[in-house]
């Protein structure tokens, strides 16, 4: 198997990497996050500096599964992606 620094772009081991980016690497690139419910589609801004009380260490991943939109109530149900600011 190759190396995922050798893979196509959009190949799921290209974006293994992405996944354990964590809080603390968001506050430290200054990105902010957008997040969409899939269910509501309801749009919130997330900052990781208001969210680092929940651990800088805190992967992507793990804090999608944490968020309840506060529209329809569901857990999970975000899709998180980058914002620069």
């Amino acid at each position: 198997m190759k190396q995922p620094q050798h893979t196509r772009q959009g190949n799921r081991h290209a974006r293994d990497a992405d996944a354990r980016r964590t809080l603390g690497d968001l506050i430290k690139g200054k990105i902010a996050l957008v997040a969409i419910c899939r269910r509501c589609k309801h749009r919130r801004l997330l900052f990781p500096g208001q969210l680092a009380s929940r651990g800088e260490s805190l992967t992507i991943v793990e804090l999608r599964r944490r968020l309840r939109c506060s529209r329809c109530g569901g857990y999970g149900t975000a899709n998180l992606h980058e914002a620069t600011r």
